[in-house]
């Protein structure tokens, strides 16, 4: 986890960015314990988010969620140095090194990167070590406090279903004959008996080429490819659900086309198993347990805290 939030470090540290926004004299915005959170510091990190056209409102309520970002920085910023928490220079050209590597980038390629986003390889590797740190942090003070219990892994499995159901595929070719504008009955009649004819050659084996080239003007179609069941639409779902390789479906009346559609494979996909899932499933429970008791953490972190907010 830790990893991937340093690689996206090379996409959104926008908060380096110049802040166009930025107050002529620099003022105080908050005070948290002894530390100070400037008013150009509030600007550099709303800068980013506060579109051209932006309202009053909104604007304002950017500057408070950042400015409350801001202070919980400064409480975990507060926290490292008070144990003492630190990463050696070594560590951190192994971070960089290793980002490099998955990035497929050399280090040229990574100053070049990092400069077209207004930032510095020391600014990129200060910012890594506020990561690695803050990751260190709350591995003491949050995530090992974190249990999730077999049965809890279970009782995810049981109650989302949808989550571990197959895509169920199928490749499809498709016969369309397209019904005049105002068609009279007798037309839809002549046009549906013609279609009939049609799925009963395709039902027998005929080859769906020669089929389809018999038709001449009547219809149109060809190779639908790989589709996935459920990204269909209700009545092609209902008319394709269960056929097996070589069937063909009844005549679909979508559109002011009557549709034949020949399934020529069907995927074996079969739903996953608990046992395939379950370390999926374990951490995607560990981690919404961790944003829950950091987020308790950090109401704690404040309560004990003196801050003014200034501004």
């Amino acid at each position: 986890m830790l990893m991937k939030r340093i690689l996206l470090l090379l996409f959104v540290l926008s908060w380096a960015l110049p802040a166009t926004a930025a107050d002529t004299v620099n003022r105080i915005a908050a005070i948290v314990n002894n530390d100070i959170i400037t008013t150009n510091e509030l600007a550099a990190a709303v800068a980013p988010m506060a579109t051209p056209g932006i309202s009053d409102e909104q604007l304002m309520s950017l500057r408070a969620a950042a400015l409350e970002q801001l202070i919980t920085d400064r409480l975990i910023e507060q926290r490292i140095k008070e144990l003492g928490l630190t990463v050696s220079d070594a560590e951190l050209d192994d971070t960089i090194l290793s980002v490099q590597e998955r990035n497929n980038l050399t280090e040229e390629q990574l100053v070049a990167a990092l400069a077209d986003r207004g930032l510095t390889k020391e600014t990129y590797r200060e910012q890594i070590r506020k990561e690695i740190l803050h990751y260190r942090l709350l591995g003491r003070e949050v995530n090992q406090k974190v249990l999730v219990t077999s049965r809890e892994v279970r009782e995810y499995f049981d109650t989302h279903p949808e989550e571990f159901a197959a895509e169920n595929k199928v490749s499809v070719s498709n016969l369309s004959f397209t019904l005049p504008e105002d068609a009279t009955s007798e037309q839809r009649n002549e046009l549906r008996a013609q279609a009939e004819k049609s799925r009963k050659r395709l039902t027998k084996g005929e080859d769906f080429a020669t089929v389809l080239a018999d038709q001449g003007d009547m219809a149109s179609g060809g190779d639908m490819g790989e589709l996935v069941l459920t990204d269909m639409a209700a009545p092609l779902q209902q008319a394709i659900k269960g056929l097996q390789a070589g069937q063909v479906s009844d005549i679909v009346d979508m559109n002011g086309q009557l549709h034949l559609f020949l399934v020529t494979a069907t995927s074996d996909n079969k739903d996953a198993q608990f046992d395939e899932v379950r370390d999926q499933i374990e951490m995607k429970l560990e981690e919404q347990k961790s944003d829950q008791l950091f987020k308790e953490w950090a109401r704690d972190m404040r309560k004990n805290a003196f801050i003014d907010i200034k501004i």
